[in-house]
């Protein structure tokens, strides 16, 4: 046969390169750099032995089941990249200490104008996995060992999305970044704001700092930090927007630095402390169950402008070499020259409930404080004010901070003009009690007996 004629080398020629030809159709390789010129679609394993640029007026289609090997390359998207269940990694294995696959590869950038659509996509082992400077949705997203996980400076709407094991920040946002349903396990950081940030259903497990807000606005809603949390949120350098719902444990619930009338509310955690703060600036915290679980102070805060703490429950208890003991030994220290609003609040303790100083002003209304030894101790405050009842209207002001609205209106108003409920107000008015004081001093004498002796003063 033909086949049997041709000199040995040129069949062994001919069975590496049929075997070259049936590898390449299980593996493609993308040689060199390469630019698109027209719409691409990627299937299968493919390996990059260059980077890749999707150009402007082009479309990348990743296939569901793709898996793409950047190998130490980059991929930038100056057009459009669609992605529906696949995967972009490196295979290179790098062998550092404590190594595990970070940084191989540069990453997946977005440029200014570029768009991105991903579907149940994961990318992993990347420098920074996803850099947004143009357009990003997606649903789905997983992000795994990387140095950074997503940096954000254009605009990003993403739902569902699971963040694990990355060196230093999971999300870095300059720019607008939409989140919903985001679990964040294994990161330094969790996710650090300078930017524009509305997040909704948050989770953290073994994070430094679950929530890092630098600046620019933050609307959030509903955050669990589960365990292995260093700070929970940490409000700085003049971030301004709310937090709305945070439960579970942590060192830290709060830590605040000049906060922008940043408000948290609807709080249940625990931990060492709610709130820590040296320059707090302005900052609302209300509708807390806090536990305390160590010696340290859990409401422990300095400021010059104003914050105000509203329905505050705190309690808690923790072990010393001095014995076990059922609430903190300090409950709440302020200081600096800054306002203090407390109101609706129940604060325990063991040593002392409240401990104030620096010359600030602090108003109290409805809180108890409960203490063993000290109940509230004030040094060098300006000025406080605490509500004290001496007549019918301070009743009347307590309950319309307590009851429904709907409730004080019933009771003090009337119907149409008012007429009757005013006429019956003023005839009540009319009605005086008599005051009797200094009546009938006749025969009155400081004169009495001590030790059986007439004594006179």
């Amino acid at each position: 046969m033909f086949y049997e004629a041709l000199p040995r080398d040129m069949r062994l020629r001919s069975l590496l390169l049929a075997a070259i030809m049936t590898l390449s159709l299980l593996s493609g390789v993308i040689a060199n750099d390469t630019v698109t010129t027209q719409d691409v679609d990627l299937s299968g394993n493919q390996v990059m032995t260059g980077n890749y640029t999707v150009s402007h007026g082009t479309t990348l289609t990743i296939k569901p089941g793709a898996v793409i090997d950047m190998q130490d390359y980059w991929m930038k998207v100056d057009g459009t990249l669609i992605a529906d269940n696949a995967t972009i990694m490196s295979s290179i294995q790098t062998t550092g200490q404590g190594s595990h696959n970070a940084g191989v590869w540069d990453a997946l950038t977005i440029s200014q104008g570029g768009s991105a659509e991903l579907d149940n996509v994961t990318i992993s082992n990347a420098k920074s996995c996803i850099i947004i400077d143009g357009t990003l949705t997606a649903k789905s997203l997983t992000i795994e060992d990387c140095l950074i996980g997503i940096e954000v400076a254009g605009q990003a709407d993403i739902s569902t999305l699971s963040i694990e094991s990355v060196d230093n920040d999971g999300l870095r946002i300059s720019g607008s970044a939409t989140l919903s349903n985001v679990m964040l396990t294994d990161i330094t950081t969790g996710v650090a704001s300078t930017g524009t940030l509305t997040l909704t259903d948050g989770d953290f497990t073994q994070t430094g700092t679950g929530i890092s807000l630098t600046g620019g606005n933050a609307d959030i809603e509903d955050l669990n930090f589960v365990s292995g949390i260093g700070n929970a949120v940490s409000i700085s350098s003049s971030a301004s927007g709310d937090i709305d719902g945070m439960t579970g444990t942590s060192r830290n619930a709060i830590v605040a630095i000049d906060a922008d009338g940043f408000s948290l509310s609807n709080i249940d955690m625990s931990g060492e402390r709610l709130v820590n703060s040296w320059s707090a600036g302005n900052l609302s915290i209300s509708n807390v169950v806090y536990d305390s679980t160590s010696s340290e102070t859990p409401i422990d805060v300095r400021t010059s402008e104003t914050v105000t703490l509203s329905h505050i429950s705190l309690s808690g208890q923790f072990s010393s070499m001095q014995g076990a003991y059922d609430a903190p030994w300090i409950g709440m220290s302020l200081a600096g020259s800054g306002t203090y609003k407390i109101d609706n609040s129940s604060i325990e303790s063991t040593d002392t409930a409240l401990v104030t100083s620096g010359t600030g002003t602090l108003s109290i209304y409805d809180t108890t404080f409960t203490s063993e030894i000290n109940g509230l101790s004030f040094s060098g405050i300006s000025a406080c004010s605490l509500a004290v009842i001496t007549c019918i209207e301070d009743l009347k002001q307590i309950y319309k901070r307590r009851v429904p609205k709907m409730f004080y209106e019933y009771a003090e108003t009337g119907s149409w003009t008012e007429q009757t409920f005013l006429e019956n107000t003023s005839d009540f008015q009319e009605i005086h009690f008599r005051q009797k004081i200094a009546v009938n001093m006749e025969g009155r004498s400081t004169q009495t007996t001590m030790i059986g002796q007439d004594v006179t003063m």
